[in-house]
């Protein structure tokens, strides 16, 4: 999240804040109830002890606070958890780490989610619907893409009672979580030391470790890397400069002038399916921190593909139109232009994405995985369907969360809506998906941006669309002396047609494509670019019957 704040500015919020909560009894919920105490503050770091009790009961019974702790009932470590969050708002997130009377990190099942010791309660806050991350998280799994399983709660910490929470997995190599291989200290040689990894590009702070920066970035825009797996106390140093030197290698490659080639460029080191899922998830929500900050990758061990793969998608409650700066709240443009739009930031998109954009293949790419996750995941009458489902699970528990801490008609950090309802809050992230969705229905093709010249496409035009056995190219003005090449790809990206075009007819402005290649062409979506003296002049997307 980027923010600007005064001393006195946060003072005034701490303050207001607390005018804004109220006590609230909880009887009994339709969603489970955690029950924590200790005897501790509770800090940033490190993680206190505590006990954790959890009611749920199964079959739809109803959860009464006087239930016996049913689900989990036994020691925990808890600790603060965020960064501007923990100082911008009362109901703070925690990390929780269930453990053993030894205090030991002992693997559990947390809510039918698979076993595992480390945990995240997270606090909606500013985010009034209490489902932006539970939901662009659901449509990643939908997608084919790992992102954090996730429960709705209700949460009473010391006898206070805190409101709707969301436990969820944190970021984690595990087999039921992020699968890649296990690396261990000894396994400094070989396949071994090829992975598994994970990496952030992030804000740090003091406690962060194995940081270092890309020697290719830009000197005002901060690119940092940090390795989070292998732990610190678990890496070595052999590991450590080999996870270096890979993606020293890979933006070697990608600053490279042959960087389109499919066997030395950028490929032969990333996966491109993970980009360019991890680029459409960012921009369908509209994460203004994407690419830049909460940025998760991680390479796979070299008997597994060896890839560097995008993800897992990470914080999104400022997403899905819910910031007021740098026009992050509105449903058009892209992200990807964070840049332009907000040039003073101190964390900028590093140089990786617009380098990949000017690239036709990964343009192809995006665009036909946008085609096809439009007919599946991004469905609209699905993404309506889970925002309808969370809503009505929420509705008894939203009263209570809102008695609790009263802000439906109060601004919260960085709200650009202010519904005073949670009905009002529901709706305004429906009608912002339906205009984000079709905006980028609209615009998909033209996320690498366009050539604009004396023959850009407002001075040519391919027709008919959708096409039989007959397309042309027509331009405004005679085109003589250029070099014009055709590129049609389907909806997997690869190449289908190259052409060299001739003017049709004798006509100086009008070109056809041969009539046998569109007829060899299958029904379906095709996405094309028109290239002009070595140049993409044009791109646009074609239907053929």
């Amino acid at each position: 999240m980027s923010f600007k704040f005064t001393y006195f500015t946060l003072l005034l919020l701490f303050l207001s804040m607390n005018e804004l909560a109220a006590q609230v009894n909880l009887q009994s919920s339709n969603l489970p109830i955690i029950v924590i105490n200790t005897n501790y503050s509770i800090v940033d770091e490190p993680k206190r002890p505590a006990t954790m009790g959890i009611i749920y009961n199964d079959n739809n019974q109803r959860n009464q606070i006087t239930d016996p702790f049913n689900h989990y009932n036994g020691d925990i470590g808890i600790e603060w958890r965020g960064q501007s969050s923990q100082w911008f708002f009362d109901k703070r997130s925690y990390g929780i780490e269930t453990r053993n009377q030894a205090e030991e990190a002992l693997n559990v099942s947390l809510l039918g989610l698979p076993e595992e010791n480390d945990w995240i309660l997270y606090a909606p806050f500013s985010d009034k619907t209490m489902m932006r991350n539970v939901l662009i998280y659901q449509l990643s799994n939908e997608a084919g893409q790992y992102a954090s399983r996730t429960r709705y709660c209700e949460l009473v910490l010391n006898g206070d009672y805190k409101g709707v929470f969301v436990l969820m997995e944190k970021i984690k190599r595990d087999k039921n979580r992020l699968d890649i291989a296990k690396l261990k200290p000894e396994e400094t040689t070989g396949e071994d030391l090829t992975g598994g990894y994970i990496v952030r590009l992030d804000k740090y702070d003091v406690y962060d470790q194995n940081i270092w920066a890309s020697t290719f970035s830009d000197p005002n825009i901060r690119m940092e890397y940090q390795v989070v797996y292998p732990r610190p106390k678990n890496l070595q140093t052999a590991q450590f400069d080999y996870i270096k030197q890979f993606i020293y290698d890979f933006e070697t490659a990608l600053t490279s002038e042959a960087y389109k080639d499919p066997l030395e460029g950028y490929r032969k080191y990333i996966d491109v399916e993970s980009f360019v899922d991890f680029l459409l998830l960012n921009e369908l929500g509209r994460n203004p921190d994407a690419y830049r900050i909460s940025t998760y990758f991680y390479k796979e061990n070299d008997r597994d593909g060896g890839k560097l793969k995008m993800g897992p998608i990470w914080d999104f409650n400022i997403a899905m139109g819910n910031a007021d700066f740098c026009m992050a709240g509105g449903h058009q443009n892209w992200i990807l232009n964070y840049n332009q739009t907000c040039p003073d930031d101190f964390w900028l998109i590093g140089y990786w994405w617009d380098r990949l954009l000017t690239d036709e293949y990964f343009l192809n790419k995006v665009a036909a995985r946008w085609a096809e996750l439009r007919q599946t995941a991004f469905k609209l009458t699905n993404i309506y369907s889970i925002i309808d489902e969370k809503a009505q699970l929420l509705q008894e528990a939203q009263e209570r969360n809102f008695d609790r801490w009263d802000i439906l008609n109060s601004y919260v950090w960085p709200n650009p809506h202010i519904g005073g309802s949670y009905s009002s809050e529901v709706k305004y992230l429906k009608d912002w998906f339906s205009n984000r969705v079709r905006w980028m229905d609209e615009n998909i093709e033209l996320i690498g941006g366009q050539v604009k010249g004396k023959y850009s496409s407002a001075n040519a035009k391919i027709y008919p669309n959708p096409m039989g056995e007959e397309l042309y190219i027509e331009f405004q003005q005679e085109v003589q002396g250029i070099d014009l090449q055709f590129n049609m790809y389907n909806s997997l990206g690869q190449l289908v047609v190259t052409s060299q075009l001739e003017p049709s007819y004798g006509v100086k402005s009008k070109f056809r494509i041969p009539r046998t290649t569109v007829r060899s062409l299958s029904s379906g979506i095709y996405f094309y670019n028109l290239v002009i003296n070595k140049e993409i002049a044009l791109k646009g997307k074609l239907l053929k019957e």
